[in-house]
Parts: structure tokens; sequence; C-alpha cells
């Protein structure tokens, strides 16, 4: 996504409460489970790394991809700067990678999955997880869930952050298109410089698509997968009206 592209340099102080450590423990039971064997991992929509530099140290070795340049960028500053060996990065559409591999395991995290949209555009972006896993291996993807959104439906908020450089103050509006299982999430982000008080405002429009399990399971069976299994992010839970983040792991045969 290019939005992605405006605020990569503050990608990580908005997402730095976020448990990367847990979540990968999470995703490393997932594997552990389905998939035993599995040493190699392609991460599709891999942002700064976060998750790739916690499944490396866990002894995977790991390519991530993705469509922000700027991002990549900054992923390869934190593994130099980490020294963390067993990744690499690469800039990407995960609509029409062709990397001519296949891996073990396929994972997109993060709900980067909901970022496709249309039909077609989804198609393609399944096709590409499809394409590079081998037989036998899975795609573990996670993503907002239809019958929790139009349940509990996205609500507005507020969230502050900041670090030594700066102040960030991130709203955020949804708006629920229906019609289109989208939801338009409208970002106001107001960073401001300690050094220099100097404020910047990045107003943002993310449009996420959310999922029904019937939905998934057509499309999977249409690329030769299956789901093995489908529950709550993290707390393995069976996902019902109030689960907004379900994680599908599907299995090529």
């Amino acid at each position: 996504m290019e939005v992605f592209n405006h605020y990569a340099q503050y990608y990580d102080l908005l997402y730095s409460t976020k448990n990367y450590e847990a979540e990968v423990n999470y995703v490393d039971s997932l594997i552990k489970k389905y998939c035993p064997q599995a040493i190699t991992i392609l991460d599709l929509g891999c942002g700064t790394g976060s998750h790739d530099f916690y499944l490396a140290k866990k002894g995977y070795n790991v390519i991530g991809v993705d469509l922000s340049q700027n991002m990549v960028t900054l992923a390869q500053e934190k593994q130099r700067k980490e020294c963390i060996e067993g990744i690499s990065f690469l800039q990407g559409d995960i609509t029409s990678l062709k990397l001519d591999k296949e891996f073990d395991t396929v994972v997109s995290l993060f709900h980067v999955m909901n970022y496709l949209t249309e039909n077609s555009i989804m198609k393609a972006g399944f096709a590409t997880a499809a394409k590079h896993v081998k037989k036998g291996g899975i795609f573990i993807f996670d993503c907002w869930y239809g019958p929790a959104v139009l349940s509990e439906y996205p609500k507005s908020g507020v969230k502050r952050f900041e670090n030594g450089k700066c102040k960030v103050t991130r709203i955020a509006e949804p708006l629920l298109h229906p019609n289109r299982n989208v939801v338009d999430v409208n970002y106001e982000i107001i960073v401001e410089e300690k050094a220099s008080s100097k404020l910047v405002t990045i107003l943002e429009t993310h449009s996420v698509r959310y999922f029904f399990m019937p939905e998934i399971q057509i499309l999977l069976k249409e690329l030769n997968m299956e789901i093995v299994s489908a529950e709550e992010w993290i707390t393995a839970n069976t996902p019902g009206e109030n689960t907004f983040g379900v994680c599908f792991i599907a299995r090529k045969f």
C-alpha cells in the first residue's frame, strides 16, 4: 500500500506497544503443530520486519516482502543494527510476486490480506501465497472477521505515542461500507518534532476488507488449499461474533 510510505518513519513508534515476541511465539506454535518440519518462511507484507527478527531468532530462514520501499529500507537498517542473520528483505507486490521458490510456510501477519479489498486483487494475493508454499506446507494469515465487524462495528479512537525525537497523536475514524465488506479507516496523524516544535499532519485512508469463513473456504479450495484451523488470534478460541481478529491456517494439498 502506497499509504505506508508516508509514515514509515513513524511506524515502529505507532506500534511500539505491540507484543511482536508473543505473536511470533503463537505463530511458532502453529508451525510446530501443523508443519513441524518447517525451516523456510516467506512473510508477505513484512513491514519493518519486527515479526521476522523473532522468527529468525527461533531458527527459521525468512524472506520478508513489502510493497513499501521505505518499510523495506527500515527493516534492512534494523537488521544491520541488530546483526541478525537468516533474513533477507525485498520490495515487491504480494499480488504479483514471483520468486521461483517454494517455502515450508507462508505467513501474512497484522491483517495484511485485509488490504486486498477488490475481488481480483484479493484472489491474486492469495494465489501468490499458494504459489510459494510447498505441497503439504501451510499458509498462516490473520484478518478482520466479518461477523464481529458487523456485530460490534469498528470504533473511533485516539492514541498518543512519544519517543526522544517526537510526539505522535493518531486519530482513527472508521467508515463502514457493508455492501462491499470494506471499512475505510480515516487517519489523522499529528507529529510534533521535539527539537524544533514543528508540527506535521498526515491524512490517510486505509481501506480494509473483512472476511467471512465461507468465502475463505471457497477461495482456498480453488488454490488447492484447505483450512486446517480457524481460531481467535493469540487465544486460539473458537471464532464468533465478538472475535475481531481471526487466524486462519491453511494447508496446500
